[in-house]
Formats: C-alpha cells, sequence, structure tokens
C-alpha cells in the first residue's frame, strides 16, 4: 500500500525497471532515481516523501501510527483515514493499523461504512487510538414483516423496505406501480400499455406460481388492489422476497409478498394542512417508421405483383411515384388518376396522425393533527390524465378519499378506524372495424391517404385510425372500492396485547 501526498509525486512520470529477483527496495531505488522522492517502509505500507528543503518540511513532518477498532475492540479492515482539508490519507490494514505523514496540528478524518464519522486532532502525537460507534440509525428503521414490524438489525430474511416520500418526490405519477418502478431491489413492476390509469404487473421471484407468479399485495394486512390507492397516502412499503413467507401467509405467497403501511394519524403534533400538485406532458417519444410508398410499390413488383387489389398497375405506379418524387408540384393534391384508378403517391403518418399531447394533472390535500388521547388523518386526491389519442376519449379519472381516527379510551384499549374510498372512471374509443385503431395505423401503408374522400358527389371519412377515434363511441370502465378497516387493541398487562380486526371490502 503506497500513502502519498499527489502534489509531491509526479503521477503521470512514467518509469520502466527491469529487476529480477531484487528487493522491493532495490526497485523503489531504480524507480526514484533522479528524482527527489524518498520513500520508507512501515509494515506492508510504502511511504513516499519529498526531501525537505532547508529544514521547513522536516519541521513540520509528523509520521502518525494508529489502530481503528469498533467498540467491541475489533480491528476494522479498509478504514478511510484522511487529512481534513488535504488529499492525504490511507485506509487500515487487515489489524486496523494506519501509517500516515501528517502535519503536527492536522485534523484525520475516520470513516467505514456502517459507522459513524469520527475527527481525531493530531496535535503533535505519534500514535492515536481510535474507536468507531455504529451508526445505529439504519439498524433502529423499522421494517414491517407479516403482522408485526422488525428492527432491520435483527433480519434474517429477504426484506426490501422504502418509504414512500423518498421516492415519490415531485415525480408526475398517477398509481403506485409508476412510483414503484425501479424503486426497489428484486421487484419487476412491467407494463405493456400507455393507456392511461393502465395496470401493471409484480413479479419478484418468478412466474410458475399458483396465482401465475403474482406476489400477494396486502394493504395494511388486508389484500387490496394497490392502483386504487392515492400514493400520497403510503407511508411505506415492504417487499418479503423469500418463500419463507408462506410460513405467515400460506401458499399464494410464495413467490413473495408486497405489504402497504398507510399513513396514520400522529399523537402530540399539532394541526397542519398539507397540499400538492403536479402537472405534467406527454408524447411519444419514438415511433416506428414505415417504408416510403416507393420501396413498398417496388417490393411488390419484387414479388411479382402486376395489379394492386383494387386494380392499379403497379409498373405504372412505381413511374408516377419516380415522378412525384422528383416534382411533387405536378400531384398537388398527393395523388394521380390514370384510366379511372387512383394511385396514391404521397407519404403519410397514420401513427402520428391519431396522436397529439396528453395532458396530466394531480392534485392532494390532508389534514392531520393529534394530541396525548386522540390522532387523525383525513385527506382527497384527484388524478385526471388525458391519453395521447386525439379528442379526449383516451383518459383516466380517479378521485381518493381517506380517514383515519384513533383513541386512546384507556391506557389499556384503544380503538381505530380507518376508511378508504376510490372511484375511477376509464375510456378508451372502441371501433367495430375488425383490426382495431392500432392494428390499422400499424398494417396501413405508407402512401394510405388521410381525412376524407369524395364518393359518388358525398364526402365521407375515409377509414383512418384518425377518423375510427373520431367516430367511435368510447368504451368506459367505472370503478368504486369502499374499504373500512376496524381495530381494537387491547393490552391487560405489559407484554401482552389483545388485537381484533375486521375490514370490510367492497
Amino acid at each position: 500500500l503506497f500513502v502519498y501526498n499527489v502534489n509531491e509525486v509526479n503521477l503521470k512520470r512514467n518509469v520502466k525497471v527491469n529487476a529480477q529477483n531484487k528487493s522491493v527496495a532495490e526497485v523503489l531505488n531504480k524507480v526514484f532515481e533522479g528524482t527527489d522522492i524518498y520513500y520508507a517502509m512501515e509494515g506492508k505500507n510504502i511511504m513516499l516523501m519529498s526531501k525537505a528543503k532547508d529544514g521547513e518540511v522536516a519541521q513540520q513532518a509528523n509520521k502518525v501510527t494508529g489502530i481503528v477498532k469498533d467498540a467491541n475492540g475489533e480491528p476494522i479492515i479498509g478504514a478511510n483515514v484522511i487529512v481534513k482539508g488535504q488529499s492525504t490519507g490511507t485506509i487500515t490494514d487487515i489489524d486496523g493499523r494506519f501509517v500516515l505523514d501528517t502535519p503536527k496540528d492536522a485534523v484525520l478524518q475516520i470513516t467505514y461504512i456502517g459507522y459513524v464519522s469520527q475527527e481525531v486532532k493530531v496535535s503533535g502525537k505519534k500514535e492515536l487510538n481510535v474507536v468507531l460507534k455504529e451508526d445505529t440509525e439504519t439498524l433502529e428503521e423499522v421494517v414491517v414483516v407479516g403482522y408485526g414490524v422488525q428492527k432491520k438489525a435483527n433480519l434474517t430474511g429477504a426484506v426490501s423496505s422504502v418509504k414512500m416520500d423518498e421516492i415519490l418526490g415531485d415525480r408526475p405519477v398517477t398509481s403506485v406501480s409508476n412510483v414503484l418502478m425501479g424503486a426497489m431491489p428484486g421487484l419487476q413492476v412491467t407494463g405493456t400499455s400507455g393507456q392511461p390509469g393502465a395496470e401493471m404487473s409484480f413479479n419478484i421471484r418468478g412466474v410458475n406460481s399458483i396465482n401465475e407468479g403474482a406476489p400477494l399485495v396486502l394493504v395494511d394486512n388486508v389484500e387490496m388492489d394497490i392502483n386504487m390507492l392515492d400514493p400520497n397516502d403510503i407511508e411505506s412499503i415492504s417487499v418479503l422476497k423469500d418463500a419463507a413467507s408462506s410460513a405467515i401467509y400460506g401458499a399464494r405467497a410464495a413467490f413473495g409478498v408486497i405489504l402497504v403501511t398507510t399513513k396514520k394519524g400522529m399523537k402530540d403534533t399539532r394541526f397542519s394542512i398539507n397540499y400538492s400538485n403536479n402537472f405534467s406532458f406527454s408524447k411519444p417519444s419514438n415511433l416506428p417508421h414505415k417504408a416510403t410508398p416507393l420501396q413498398t410499390v417496388q417490393a411488390y413488383k419484387d414479388m411479382g405483383t402486376v395489379s394492386y387489389q383494387t386494380g392499379q398497375n403497379v409498373d405504372t405506379w412505381l413511374e408516377l411515384l419516380k415522378e412525384y418524387n422528383t416534382n411533387s408540384s405536378n400531384y398537388p393534391d398527393g395523388y394521380a388518376v390514370v384510366d379511372g384508378l387512383r394511385y396514391s403517391l404521397q407519404e403519410t403518418d397514420l401513427l402520428n396522425d391519431m396522436m397529439e399531447t396528453g395532458f396530466q394533472q394531480t392534485h392532494n390535500i390532508s389534514v392531520g393533527g393529534g394530541n396525548k388521547s386522540i390522532s387523525y388523518r383525513m385527506s382527497a386526491g384527484r388524478v385526471n390524465q388525458n391519453g395521447i389519442l386525439v379528442t379526449d376519449k383516451d383518459s383516466y379519472k380517479r378521485y381518493n378519499i381517506s380517514s383515519y381516527i384513533r383513541s386512546d379510551i384507556h391506557s389499556w384499549i384503544t380503538p381505530e378506524l380507518d376508511i378508504k374510498y376510490a372511484n375511477s372512471h376509464s375510456e378508451l374509443p372502441y371501433t367495430s372495424a375488425s383490426y382495431g385503431i392500432w392494428g390499422a395505423a400499424v398494417a396501413f401503408p405508407s402512401y394510405f391517404p388521410l381525412g376524407n374522400m369524395e364518393l359518388d358527389g358525398e364526402i365521407l371519412p375515409i377509414n383512418t385510425p384518425h377518423n375510427f377515434i373520431n367516430l367511435s363511441a368510447p368504451k368506459e370502465n367505472d370503478r368504486n372500492d369502499l374499504r373500512i378497516f376496524g381495530k381494537l387493541t387491547i393490552t391487560p398487562f405489559k407484554d401482552l396485547k389483545i388485537i381484533g380486526e375486521y375490514t370490510f371490502n367492497r
């Protein structure tokens, strides 16, 4: 291990040394030959220093050795020891020891993962003993694990836990699924639809389980659709990843459990009001690009096609397309009529024609407070999401109301009541065409005309996805979720709690 001051040692200097069966000292002599760098060996450490000039450096230098241990007296391997305000530093060896050349009035910073960082004044000392204390903040954090809670320090199973406020931030999300995507290691959240309000699937340990690989989702220990919750009403989420969770919840938990804990009222807190909102716009970032009309018709010819489905001659069509690409002004309408047959020449984009910029807004307001004998929290949220298809027929609206109250009637009995209500309304444009809106957008060629067409003196809309959406009736889906959760905790004497819970879920 080399210890040095980056301001004294030129790290860009290239040296070539040929040595065989030579000592480390002999090699180092060759490496630093002709420079003002000398070295000193202390155990497994090699210190590089610049030769003192006029005795100044020699007077200021102070070689410090030390040992870093934990509270149990065990040496800490790999702890960082840095001179505060400088780039000089080292790490402790297998015995927890370090050697460092520092000014006599230096301050050393000692850090290690899982321990509280510590600063030590050298004050001319030659030897230091440092004891690092464990960082108990993370170890004392409580994690929901089954029917109770447990400290992180006592966990042995595979559990991930996350605070919703930490990952939610100001992200423009409408559902809990969106929030959890990429937020927890081992939890895979996937979606196959861009539909507003579309639900996503969760996967933790694979797909071959009795409930098709979906983990068991519990909200305050009771099953509930997680997407009907307002993310702002969630306190924390724990994921039980290993199969041991089946011992608590049975076979349905063999592929993991997602435990959601909602926010409750806080004791001894002043009355508070919180309001948050979010506005966002959405637009497709990448759309497929089809072959050009010339490429498409050339493909027909290469396949041996002579006459197109509606009678157009492929050779004639190719000539018209080449002429159109050379001088499109000869065909201002984007098509040509030959022998009574219409030849489409202009390139169109059916996907872009059926889309627009979507708009989304979310609002949430909550009030809460409490004293020694009672605590409460009430909230209301609204989500309004318009999708990227033209018109507002692809939309999603959701309203959430949540109310919680807890009262310590006596020191030995505590009732709780939690009421949650969610109402959602989603719409999608529906067409009776066999290929559907998206099927038409993908399958129809790039010369397919847009807008309307005159037929027998009547203006009729062309069967484009855009017109399918405009003329369609929205397919609607309404959901109402009501959940009333009651809990009674009786503590007849210390260390014994009798808990009764009842949930009405409609």
